[in-house]
Order: C-alpha cells, then structure tokens, then sequence
C-alpha cells in the first residue's frame, strides 16, 4: 500500500515562505508546471551530485511524466534540505523538520535570522565551557541567582550599563533567575563584548535558545535591521571573489526589481501626481571623492564592494553608537546584499559626519536626494516638459509671442526643441539601460571568469586524483598479480592437499581393516584364552586332588618306613642276644648236662620270624608301653590292613596346597580390614582443620617463650632472638562484615561486651597520659568503596572500640549514603556531601571544609584527628583545620612515592605541607621507615621532610575469618588468575594489559579474573575485544569487600603488577585464602609474605610473563601448597589488636605534644619555600579569619 504524501504545508513546515519564492523563482512568475530541464538546471545549483539528484527526482516525480507540479517540486526541495543537512532523502522523512534548502546564484536567499532558524549560533565547544561555568556557580533547582552570577559578570570588567543590559538580555523568562541556557547566551555576550563586538538591543532569534524561542516576543523591523547590522552585517566572515561577484550579480538583478520611493510632484495644471523627481549626481549633496581614498584601502579584494567584517572596524572608530551605525548601514545597504559599492560607503560616512558634527540623526527611510545615484532606477515616460514647466520661468515682460511675426518660427523651433529633448530623453534611458545591461554583463562575465577558473581548478585537481588514481589502479594491478600468484600457489597447495587428504582417506580405510582384523583375532584370542582358563581351572582341581593323594602315600611311607626301622632294632637286638648266648653257651662248653642245655634252650630261643612279623597289636602295645613317653607312637592298627593312612600325627595336613595362578584365590582382605583399628579415619573423630578453634592459634608466634602447644610458626627466628612484633592471633578477633546491610549477630557477643583488658603500667620517668575521649579518622577512601586503606581504617577502628575508644570516620558521600551511618559494630560515620573530582578524592578546597571540620570536631569532642592515604584531599585538608582548632593530628601514609616525575613532586610537596603541624606519622609499609633511625632518611621522611623521631612503622594486618580457601570452587581443568585492585596507571595496569594476551597465547588453560574499576578499565576493555579474549578474561567490576572472598576462592595465582606499593593487603587476603602470589618487586611487597607463599618478578612485561609462566606450570603439576595450610601459616602472622595497640601508644605521645602558636605555624610554612610558603600563609590566615567569623556568628546565635 502506498504510503500518503504529505501536504504542502506539512513538507515546507514553518519554512513555506521560503519554498513559494523558490517556486516563483524556478516557474519565473507562472506558478505551472516544471518540465525536466527546466526543474534540472534548478535543482543542480544546489551543488549536489548527479546520483542524488536522480534519487530525489524519482521521489518528486510522483506520476512518472517528467514533469514537476508544486507538491512534486516542493518535495524535491526538502529532499534537497535533508541531504544537505546529512539525512536521507527518502519519503518517509518528508514530514522531517529541517532548514530550507541552499541553492548557488540564486536570486532569493533566506535571511539567516528569520523565523525558520533552528540552529543556535553558540559552538558546542563553547557552550560545554558556559555550562561548566555555570555547574561550578552550585546552582539551586537548575537556575543561578543574581548574586551568585554577579562575581563571574562583574570580573569581566565591562561597565555596569552593559552588564545590566546583557541581564536583560539573557533573561529570557524575566524569573529573576538564569538557568543553563541562559545563563550560556549571558557569557556568551561577555565575551563578544571583551571582543570589541557590540551588545544587540533586541536579541537576533539565531542568539535565542532554541527551548526559549517560543517565550520570546517577535522582533519589531527596527529591531531586526539593528540586530541583523551587530550580528550579521559586521560579524559575516570575509568573502572572496566569487562571494563578490556573485554579490554584484544579486546587487545587478535587484537593481530592476527595487521598489521605487513616491515622492509627490505637481503638473503644470496643479493636479499631484506621484513621480520620481529625477536628481542628478550634480544635486546629490555626498562628496564622494573625499571617501575614495579610505574605500579603496578597505576594499582588499579590488572588487569594487566592502563587506561588513572590513568597515566594521572603520565604522566603530568614528564613535558613533554601535545601534545607530546598524541604522546607517542599512540605510545605505540599499540592495540588502551585505555589501557596500564606493557611493553607499560616501553616503554612510556623510550620516556619519552629520551625527558626529552637527548631531544630526539619520533619517527612518532615505528622501530621495540622498539616494545614491547609481542605485536610483531610470525615469522613463516622464516627460522634460513637466519638468521645465514645473520650473519655467516667466517670459521677459514686454515680449507679445502671439503678435510676433516669429510666432510660427518660435513654434516650429519649440517642437524641435522639444523633439531634440524627448530623442535625449531617451538617449539618457537608452545609455542608462545599456549601461545596467552592461554592468550585468559584466557580473556574468566575472561569474563566468570564476566558473571557469573554478572548473579549470576542478579539472587540475581530477588530473591529480587521475594520477592519483592511475597509481593507485597500478599498485592494484601489482597486488592483484601477486594476488593471482597467491591464488595460483594456493591452488597447487590445494591440490596436493586433495592429494594428501585422498591419501590419508586410504590409509584410514586400510587402516580400519586392519584394527577390524586385529579384532576379530582379538575376540578369537581371548575366546581361546578364556578357554585355557577354563582348562587351567579343571586341571588346579586335578591337581589338587593327586597333590592330597601324595600327601596320604606320603605319610603311608612314613608310617611304614618306621616300622620297618622298629623292626630292624628288634632283629638287631635278638642278633646281640643270640650272639651273647653263643658266647655263653660256649663258656659253658661240657660243663652243663643235656637236660639243662634243653632247658635252656627251652627258655632262651627266640621264637620264630613269621611269630615276629604276625605278632598281636595288644602284645605289642603291652611291650612296648614303657617306650611310650619317649617315642611317643602308638600303633592302634595294623598299617598294612588299611588302604588309607591315618593324618593324626600329619603336621602339615591343615595346609591347603595353593595353586601357582595368582589371583584364582579369594581377597585375602575380604574378612580383615588391616586398618579397622586405625582411629584416624573414624568418622566419629573431628578433622583436625574443622575443629580448630581460635584458641588453636591463640599463642603468639613472634612471642620469645616457646611451649610445646604452641603452633608451627614459619617466621620464627632460629636462633632465639626477640621479634621484632609482638602480635596475638588475628582469629582472637570476631570482626563483623563492614560492609553487611543487617546488623551482625556478633555485636552481641560476650566476647565484645567484656571490657578490655588494663593497659600495662607505664615507666616511673614517663608523665601519666591523659585519657582522649574520642578519636576522627579522616579519609576519601571507606566503604563502600573497597581496597587496603578502606579496610585498614575499618578493622583499626574496630579495635580501637573494643579498647575502650569512641571512633568517628569521616569520608564522603557515596552513592545511597548521605549523612551520619552507624555500623553494625558501633562505629558512626559521617559522610559528607562534597563533589568528588577524580579517582574518589573529592574537590581541594580547603575553606569549603571547615565548616564541617569545625562542627564534627566540637561536636563529637575529638582529641584525636587521625587522617589516612597521601592523595586523599579530605583527609589533608581536616589535618590542616584541625590543627588551626588544636585538635593533635595524625597521619598514615599508606604508599610509597618517587621522586622523579612532576606529580610525584608536586604530590610531595603538598604532603610537606600538610604535615608542617602534624603530631605524629605512621608508616604502613615495611620498608616505609624501618631504617629511619639509622639513616635519618627514607620514603616518607625524604619526601615530606618531617623528623624522624616522629616516624613509627606499623604493619598491617588481616582478618582471616573473612577469607577462608575453599578449593571446591576451583575449576580442575582450568587455572583462574584473579586479578583485584585500583585500575589506576599506579597499579601497573599498563604492564597487565600486555601481560594478559602473552600468557593466553603460551598457556591455553589459564583463565583471568579482574576484579576493580578505575580510569584505564578501557586499556584492558580493549587489550580484550583486540585479542578476542572475551571468554577467557572476566571483567567482574567493583566488588563491594564482603564478596571479594567470593572471586579469590575461584583462583589459583594472585597476580598484583603495582608500580609503587607499601604494603598491599590484597596480597594478604590472598594468601589466606590459598592462591599463591605473583608481585612485582616494588615497595614493602618483598616483606608481606614468606618466600614460599609469594614469587617476586622485575617491573618488565617480560619478567612477569616467565615467573607467571613457572608458577603456572608448578600449579599445572600440583606442587602447590595445600589451601589450609597457607591459610593457618596467614592467621599467626597478621593480628590487628597489634595494629590497633601500637596506634593507641601513638595517639598517647600526641595528645602530649604541646599546641603550636599562630606564630609557630607561620614560620613553618615560610621555611618550606619562598612562593610555597607564602600561599599557605594566606591559606592559615584565610582559614583563621573564617573561624573568627564562625565563632562570631555562633555567639550571635546563642
């Protein structure tokens, strides 16, 4: 569906006056139809291609005759305007509200301060230095009150006359108030001012804003010229040539097309009619010659006109008011083109000289004598007679015409006369149309000579570009052809690739025959393997069995080799007695009878061997009873008579002959756990870490008496010497979380509402110290912003309560938090509405604070001023008003500086006097003054100057229970290095950012974590999108404290590339939660943590990549430290009651020092530099008279 075109009103908007004379112009008066060529050659003075003048042609040219109606040429037009002013000229932007649009050598031209005006004439870049201006006057409800513009106005130096008319001016609602627009449009005419330029009486409407020109009154016409003379006339830039010649061109044209002035003349019958009187250069009463001189030498361009820009400066030397030199120019500027030709210049000065001279004003409208004669159009059809008549003069008395005899001759003269008269007449007409021909011939010749210089500059500029071009289509020719052999190689490559690629397909294929080969002979061998095991199992039972048959043959034979062995002993014995018998029977040889030899043999033979071997078991048993004890066998049965052996006496037949396959037995620990009684792996036994209670770690391990109970302490000297801190166990401390939004539970704890235990007595030389009722810790940085100083102060403060202090902090507003706070552990907190500048340190403004410095300081009752951090503004700025009041200051410098570059030196010298007054300093760092009392000199004392006598160093510390590891959240195959810190240039974010892409290039496992925001957040933001590192670089943001525990336990490596450091406390919390540290080696870093917790690296990319580069490979390995063990190494090495009761003995030696005098404190701050120290002497006696003044208005009020 076709989209409705707009009407003519919508398309032209507030701007159809304009759009009707461009019609009228186009159309030459007749208001028809537009043929092609004609609506072309229009439209192409607008200067814009062809391409786009045929896509705005095919848009106007609705029904497609070629032919342009009013509505077509009107949407031409804005089409025109929209792409002239950068949109695109389609037809859904026709209803768009746009300037009209521009065309070159055009015989209409918009006046630039006429009603369609849109734009403001105020410079963006102008503008942004008002409205800064106007937001550091604080203004109230959007708008600004006279006295608090009356400063910025009235230092401008300009009379107060003009100062009450640019008010005037600028206040465009007349509220009394001037709002950001305003109060723009007001500096604005300040400045053109201060320029020499003139204060508009009425404002042009290009000077309104454009949200007020609906609330601004129309301008009358005298107003308009006089505005149009101060801002446009006078002001337009200098114009060439070719502005000038196409000047006189619109200067030639309008010289037809000029309304003619009446003036009333009488015939000779006395009827009035209204003519043009005819004066010639003779009656005009402006002596040109006498202005020639000083035309020409304003005329710079020698083209015959002046612009307003050159005669400004001429104009305002004469010492004429500047509204009624805009009067005279436009009077003069009779054409309206902006220029001046040599009579207008003449007729200007002779206004001019009659104001100066004779005070005579110059008149409304120009009469017609002082027109200037080149710009009085030509009197045609006025007769020389009237004229004559009008001014003839009587004939001589006594001369009768009609009785002359001459009458006749008289007659025919007189119509010859009055012929002669009329041919000069129009002679006259004749040369002055020629001569207006001429001079616009002569403007078309100059446009002309301009064109074609124009064109011929056109045409060596597209001979360059074509050389240009050429070079260009050489060079491309040159790549293309290494292109082309690129692409030929690749091809080739391509090919073999293919080739390769066929190749590695057989192979596979071949290759997978095989494997499938190799399977099936797999499956077949296991098959037979399963089968030999079957096999293997049957013949173990065969085994088995014969193995049990041997055993029974085996004891058989032993059974039957010990009778035979018993049977030996007895044929061995019988022998002996047969052979003593013989010996007997010898002996006896014939000496004995027959009777008793029968008798003997009777009762000594033994019986025979059958009655032996078959004797009877009872016989036997009786027989041998008494052998029994010592041989211990007993024959109960005949051996041989049984077909199985007996195992009574088998010593070995409880033991189960086992096969030599391993594994075909059962689990030998089926039925015994070897370790069922090990209590160490009972459940009902608490983990020694879980169980570990603060009393655990309550010993102190820089203590010099040793127990047996005690922890293992890694610091602990060897050989024996006294630490150098005497410190408790952090974990003694309950701390809350600073930043929790509910109260904590631990504030009621017991342990918080027992009191403190008494201080130590103090030496009998040492004056008994006053005790200070309350203590002001000053700083930018608190929750809940985080980083050390903000849990410095907090866990300080925290201590210092439970001691009996009452502590206040002061820091400024943060988003959501205005006013006074209290904290879940009694601290009370004031923040103050101050506008924070940059990097969380509010504007220095030193005599804006004291009112607050004053009121918090008598209000609370402070004794103490203790103020954190060098760069904190708030923090300087209290310690000075507090000593002023005689509040004992102090001071923790919480980072190291150089001295080289020039903010490091001005840093420092700022701290050199702001510690001209200050009690007592107290150095974080380790190495921050740790040598001061042997070199007299180190960070601190070297850049502030202060006396080291008044330097104490105290540690940090860490509240563990807040960071605890838990190494569950880490991914196994990933290594996470968090990255947590300020994104400042300090920090070393420049060394991360070039850090980051090498190590992700070397080690595709590694992951980065960045917790913080700063200023160079965009640097890694960059160093990211670059790389293409968007998944394995996390930028988290500002991490409020109580989470950061939550980003630590999901790392490995802690990695920290600061440039300067005192002490880092992220390190520590770190630490505690397991993560090993990589750090540069900067400050008091070295000293945090032990050399097995901790690698150091130079401050080079380099270096940080190849230690990073180790500790990852030793964290890919596992050599890293078991987490808890870390974490219970941080616990007894880091105790803020420590911390808080060194602070305490410091506060003691300041409430002691004795209060400076006004006298003392001048002559400090004039021994810190000639120039330096005067400035702050005049601060001192700035901020002394402000107290006096507050003083004064307090009694008033009581």
């Amino acid at each position: 569906m076709a989209m409705a075109l707009p009407s003519l009103y919508e398309i032209a908007g507030s701007h159809l006056r304009v759009y009707e004379e461009f019609f009228s112009e186009a159309t030459n008066g007749q208001h028809g139809l537009l043929k092609a060529e004609e609506a072309a050659a229009f439209l192409r003075r607008s200067n814009l291609d062809n391409a786009t003048l045929g896509q705005v042609w095919n848009v106007a040219d609705i029904s497609r005759r070629g032919l342009l109606d009013k509505q077509g040429f009107f949407i031409a037009l804005k089409l025109i305007a929209l792409v002239q002013q950068g949109q695109q000229p389609v037809q859904e932007n026709l209803a768009v509200d746009v300037d009209p649009p521009m065309f070159f050598g055009s015989g209409f031209t918009p006046v630039p301060f006429a009603d369609n005006e849109t734009e403001w004439c105020i410079q963006p870049d102008d503008r942004k230095k008002y409205e800064d201006i106007f937001y550091s006057l604080m203004p109230v409800n959007g708008k600004l009150s006279g006295e608090q513009v009356k400063p910025v106005l009235f230092n401008s130096g300009l009379s107060k006359n003009l100062l009450r008319k640019i008010w005037d001016l600028s206040d465009i609602d007349k509220d009394g108030h001037l709002d950001k627009h305003e109060m723009t449009l007001a500096l604005h005419l300040v400045y053109r001012a201060l320029e020499n330029d003139p204060v508009p009486d009425v404002l042009p409407l290009s000077m309104i804003p454009p949200a007020k020109r609906e609330q601004y009154k129309p301008l009358s016409t005298a107003a308009i010229s006089r505005s149009h003379f101060s801002s446009t006339s006078l002001d337009c830039p200098p114009r060439s040539r070719a502005s000038s010649v196409t000047s006189l061109e619109r200067y030639s044209s309008l010289e037809h097309t000029a309304p003619k002035h009446p003036f009333v003349s009488r015939s000779l019958s006395g009827t009035p009619v209204p003519v043009m009187l005819p004066c010639s250069r003779t009656a005009w009463p402006v002596d040109v010659g006498a202005w020639q001189l000083e035309f020409r030498n304003l005329d710079t361009n020698d083209d015959g006109l002046i612009s307003g820009a050159e005669a400004k400066p001429y104009f305002l030397q004469t010492g004429v008011a500047q509204n009624l030199l805009a009067h005279i120019w436009n009077l003069c500027d009779t054409d309206g083109v902006g220029m001046l030709n040599l009579e207008q210049f003449a007729l200007a000065m002779h206004l001019i000289e009659q104001k100066k001279k004779h005070n005579l004003e110059p008149p409304m409208l120009l009469t017609p004598d002082l027109i200037p004669p080149s710009c009085r159009p030509p009197q045609r059809g006025v007769s020389m007679v009237d004229v004559d008549t009008s001014t003839d003069t009587p004939p001589p008395v006594g001369l009768d015409l009609a009785n002359s005899p001459f009458r006749q001759e008289m007659d025919q003269i007189s119509k010859e006369i009055n012929n002669m008269q009329i041919e000069k007449r129009e002679l006259e007409a004749e040369i002055v149309q020629a001569e207006a021909d001429m001079k616009v011939k002569q403007a078309e010749i100059r446009n002309l000579e301009v064109e074609y210089n124009t064109l011929e500059a056109t045409i060596n500029q597209m001979e360059r570009q074509k050389l240009e071009a050429q070079k260009r289509l050489d060079e491309l020719d040159v790549q293309k052809e290494t292109l082309e052999d690129m692409v030929s190689k690749l091809k080739v490559k391509l090919e073999q690739e293919e080739a390769d690629m066929l190749t590695l397909d057989t192979d596979v294929e071949r290759n997978s025959e095989f494997i499938r080969v190799r399977q099936e002979e797999l499956n077949s061998k296991r098959a037979q393997l399963q089968q030999l095991r079957n096999e293997e199992k049957v013949l173990e039972q065969q085994l088995e069995q014969q193995m049990s048959e041997i055993r029974q043959a085996s004891q058989q034979e032993k059974g039957l080799e010990f009778k035979i062995e018993m049977m030996q002993n007895t044929v061995d014995q019988l022998k002996t007695q047969h052979v003593t018998l013989n010996e007997q029977l010898a002996h006896c040889n014939g000496d004995v009878k027959l009777t008793d030899l029968n008798r003997l043999t009777d009762k000594l033979t033994l019986p025979p061997i059958e009655s032996i071997t078959l004797v009877d078991d009872s016989k036997v048993q009786h027989s041998n009873q008494s052998n029994e004890d010592e041989q211990k066998l007993t024959f109960i049965d005949n051996p041989f008579l049984r077909t199985t052996v007996s195992r009574a006496g088998d010593p070995f037949a409880q033991i189960e002959v086992q096969s030599q396959i391993p594994f075909t037995c059962e689990d030998p620990f089926a039925t015994v756990d070897p370790f069922a009684d090990a209590s160490s792996f009972d459940v009902s036994n608490k983990d020694v870490f879980t169980s570990a209670t603060a009393g655990d770690f309550v010993s102190d391990p820089f203590s010099t008496s040793s127990s047996t109970n005690a922890p293992f302490d890694p610091f602990k000297p060897l050989d024996g010497t006294k630490e150098t801190f005497n410190t408790q166990a952090s974990s003694n401390l309950n701390f809350d979380d600073p930043w929790a939004t509910v109260p904590s539970d631990s504030i009621n704890n017991g342990q918080l509402k027992k009191r403190p235990p008494p201080r130590p007595a103090l030496p009998k030389n040492r004056p008994i110290t006053p005790k200070f009722e309350d203590t002001s810790m000053v700083s930018d940085y608190f929750c809940p912003n985080t980083g050390g100083v903000e849990s410095h102060i907090y866990h300080l403060a925290e201590c210092l309560v439970q001691r009996g202090h009452q502590i206040v902090i002061v820091t400024h507003h943060y988003e959501g938090r205005r006013g006074i706070r209290y904290l879940s552990n009694g601290l009370k907190i004031y923040y103050l509405p101050f506008v924070i500048l940059f990097n969380q340190c509010v504007i220095p403004s030193l005599l804006s604070t004291l009112p607050a410095a004053r009121y918090i300081l008598q209000h609370e009752k402070i004794e103490i001023l203790h103020s954190h951090s060098s760069l904190s503004t708030l923090a300087q700025e209290f310690m000075f008003h507090a000593n002023l009041i005689g509040v004992r200051t102090v001071f923790t410098d919480h980072s190291l500086f150089g001295f080289a570059d020039m903010a490091s030196v001005a840093g420092n010298k700022m701290l050199e006097c702001s510690l001209v007054h200050c009690n007592r300093v107290i150095c974080v760092s380790h190495t921050g003054a740790a040598i001061v009392f042997v070199f007299s000199k180190e960070n601190l004392v070297l850049r502030s100057s202060f006396p080291s006598e008044r330097v104490y160093v105290i540690p940090n510390a860490l509240d563990t229970h807040h960071f605890t590891p838990d190494p569950s959240q880490r991914c196994p195959s990933k290594i996470n290095i968090v990255i947590a810190c300020r994104l400042t240039y300090r920090k070393g974010i420049d060394l991360l950012a070039r850090v980051i892409p090498r190590i992700c290039n070397e080690h595709a496992d590694v992951d980065f974590i960045i917790a913080g925001d700063g200023p160079m957040r965009i640097l890694l933001e960059e160093v990211r999108e670059s790389g293409y590192l968007q998944e394995r670089v996390k930028m988290v943001g500002n991490i409020p404290h109580n989470k950061i525990r939550q980003i630590l336990v999901l790392g490995n490596i802690f990695l920290n590339t600061s440039l300067t450091e005192a002490f880092c406390m992220t390190i520590l919390e770190a630490a505690s939660c397991g993560l090993h540290v990589v750090a540069t080696r900067v400050g008091g870093v070295p000293e945090v943590l032990p050399k097995d917790l901790i690698t150091l690296a130079d401050v080079s990319v380099d270096d940080i990549v190849l230690v990073l580069g180790k500790v990852i490979n030793r964290c890919r390995a596992g050599l890293q430290l078991e987490p808890w063990k870390v974490h219970r190494r941080i616990v007894g090495m880091y105790s803020w009651t420590n911390v808080a009761k060194r602070t305490e003995r410091v506060y003691m030696d300041a409430v002691q020092d004795e209060r400076h005098s006004y006298a003392n404190i001048f002559a400090k701050h004039l021994s810190k530099g000639f120039l330096f120290g005067i400035l702050m002497c005049i601060f001192v006696f700035l901020d002394l008279l402000y107290l006096i003044f507050l003083r004064i208005c307090d009694s008033t009020k009581k």
